[in-house]
């Protein structure tokens, strides 16, 4: 599916906050109400529910954003193919 990092989600995202991470921000407008998001660094992103995890690889462009908006350095708007859970998806 396709994200799109807004301007906003940046201004609301918190360095180094797993939960509050622009890209964390923009997938939680995607999925369903419960689900709790995490960006996992160099990792990926976990979605996690009362019943099961879900663990997915994010393409090299997040990570270099999740870098640089870590780092304080100056970020864009960003488009991301994350492969979300369809299940997890409103």
């Amino acid at each position: 599916m396709i994200v799109k990092v807004t301007r906003r989600h940046i201004n609301k995202g918190l360095v180094g906050d797993s939960e509050a991470c622009p890209i964390a921000l923009a997938v939680k407008a995607v999925v369903k109400r419960g689900v709790k998001v995490f960006v996992l660094g160099d990792v990926g992103i976990e979605f996690t529910t009362k019943d099961k995890s879900y663990v997915r690889k994010l393409p090299k462009k997040a990570l270099a954003f999740i870098g640089a908006f870590d780092a304080c350095e100056a970020v864009e708007p960003i488009e991301l193919n994350i492969n979300i859970p369809e299940q997890l998806l409103r």
